[in-house]
Order: C-alpha cells, then sequence, then structure tokens
C-alpha cells in the first residue's frame, strides 16, 4: 500500500514551496512514515519520487524512515535536525 500516485503533484509542490525566496536556504526533513506496512517506501525511493538529489547542492535535507506510531525514527530525524538548524542560515527561523 503506497500513495506513489501522490508523488507528482508533492514533488512539484514541494519543489515549488523550496523556490520559494524565504525558503531557498532552508533545512528540509521529509519523514518517510508506515515503515512497518507491507509495501512502503523507503528514504531512496521517498528520495528519487520527490526529486530531492536535484535540489541545489547547497540546500540541506535527510530523508528519515519512521514508524510514527511507535516513535521509531523519530528521535533520530529530529536529533538530525536539532544539529543542522544551527548551522542553516534560513531568513524565516
Amino acid at each position: 500500500m503506497t500513495c506513489v500516485p501522490a508523488f507528482p503533484a508533492a514533488r512539484k509542490e514541494l519543489h515549488k514551496l523550496l523556490g520559494e525566496e524565504q525558503l531557498q536556504k532552508c533545512t528540509l526533513l521529509v519523514f518517510a512514515n508506515k515503515q512497518d506496512l507491507p509495501g512502503h517506501l523507503t528514504a531512496a525511493e521517498v528520495t528519487e519520487l520527490l526529486e530531492l538529489d536535484e535540489l541545489p547542492v547547497e540546500r540541506t535535507w535527510k530523508v528519515q524512515e519512521a514508524i510514527a506510531k511507535d516513535n521509531t525514527g523519530l528521535k533520530e530525524g529530529l536529533s538530525w535536525l536539532s544539529t543542522t538548524l544551527p548551522t542553516s542560515s534560513c531568513a524565516i527561523l
């Protein structure tokens, strides 16, 4: 069970938002949730479907696999974010 058909619209909207002047230097964390379900998407698959490798090289981003219902991966993702944000030059923080 995946939501692959929704990814083209999500990718388009994400890239549009990240292109906004205020967000161009902001860090991005994406949770690839529901890793416990059959047919889940891996971090690599989410990266590919959202075309995150096509973001400018100066953009810091990460896809963290997670199972939110039991907190798996959440701490790791937020820990990464907390160490990454202080070095971010995002104007809206």
